[in-house]
């Protein structure tokens, strides 16, 4: 019996961090899949702190002022499954990483662009609020965390209860419905409470508009691939939806594609759906202006193709009201003389 529970505890602490099923202290999961399982098993929420812990001080600072503080975790573990998932630059901590590729997912899933990033959320993986480091202690951030928890659970509980409504809604309600959810989803960032919940009212969209009559179906498309919740076989749709981008959504898609971009292989593969696009004809002007720079960007400086480069930085440097970062990159690539402003036209 002695040998089967320390067989499970090791295989618990390699797969990790449940070990802190096993003991009363409480520590941190390394595995977000497991740290749900947990969490769902406890009734609780979970505490997931986004952390570079070889080389980002506010990380380290963070730790050490309070995440290593016991009156911290004993505090905060009353209502919450801790984890952390690291993201370090040290090969040697890397490989202790139990699952860094889907650390990578939920990095890009949450929208995180910063280290570090602290999510609460609950059992389901919904986030209700998000901060990072505060100065003061174990008992202020205790603090802070128990007021931005409040907050955000009545917000995410206003998100589910407009869900409910949904699911009980009959006939002309069900579109009411829709569209209120559709309008919250327009309006949302990434730090807006009860996106996953908002999305699934949203996708009602796609069935009950299904041939787009009311152009909700549209919408619905657009919102749920900006806000980062649209689900891989919904993106494969849009691009059968829309394959020459009528309808300005096929632009969505190649946006997203390029957030998600991770290496010098991922930049040269997606440089066909980018130009692509600009031969189809991107819609929005915003986006004209993101997906001109970059491919001229991309194209300086990982292709070198010095003919191309020109010719998108030549589009970009006539799309009206660039910024100061967008003429910079015109100027780096045309030169200073064949970039920069014009007198007559003032651009």
């Amino acid at each position: 019996m002695k040998k089967s529970i320390l067989l499970v505890a090791v295989t618990a602490l390699l797969a990790g961090g449940v070990l802190a099923q096993e003991t009363d202290k409480p520590t941190w999961f390394a595995d977000f899949d497991l740290a749900q399982a947990a969490a769902k098993k406890a009734g609780k929420g979970m505490l997931v702190d986004f952390t570079g812990s070889d080389w980002c001080i506010w990380c380290k600072r963070l730790d050490k002022e309070v995440f290593e503080h016991a009156s911290f975790l004993e505090g905060v573990a009353k209502d919450y499954v801790l984890v952390k998932l690291d993201f370090p630059n040290d090969e040697k901590i890397k490989a202790k990483v139990p699952n860094p590729a889907r650390n990578d997912e939920l990095m890009n899933k949450y929208g995180v662009g910063g280290f570090p990033t602290i999510l609460l959320m609950d059992g389901d993986g919904e986030v209700f609020a998000r901060t990072g480091y505060q100065e003061g202690g174990p008992e202020a951030y205790l603090k802070h965390v128990a007021e931005i928890s409040a907050d955000g659970k009545k917000q995410l509980a206003a998100a589910k209860a407009l869900q409910k409504e949904f699911e009980s809604a009959e006939g002309d309600a069900v579109i009411t419905v829709i569209t209120k959810a559709l309008v919250m989803l327009e309006e949302a960032n990434p730090e807006t409470v009860g996106l996953a919940t908002i999305a699934k009212i949203v996708r009602g969209a796609l069935s009950h508009d299904a041939d787009d009559a009311k152009g909700m179906k549209t919408r619905a498309y657009k919102a749920l691939i900006k806000t980062g919740q649209a689900e891989k076989a919904e993106i494969d749709a849009v691009r059968a939806f829309d394959p020459k981008n009528e309808k300005g959504l096929l632009e969505y898609c190649v946006l997203a594609d390029m957030n998600s971009l991770q290496s010098e292989e991922d930049v040269k593969a997606i440089l066909p759906k980018l130009e692509e696009i600009i031969e189809l004809g991107v819609k929005d002007a915003e986006h004209k202006v993101m997906i001109y720079a970059n491919t001229a960007f991309f194209h300086h400086r990982f292709t070198q193709n010095d003919e191309k480069a020109k010719k998108y930085a030549l589009m970009l440097k006539a799309l009206p009201d660039l910024e100061p970062r967008a003429k910079h990159l015109v100027e780096m690539i045309l030169g200073r003389e064949e970039g920069g402003e014009d007198e007559e036209s003032g651009n």
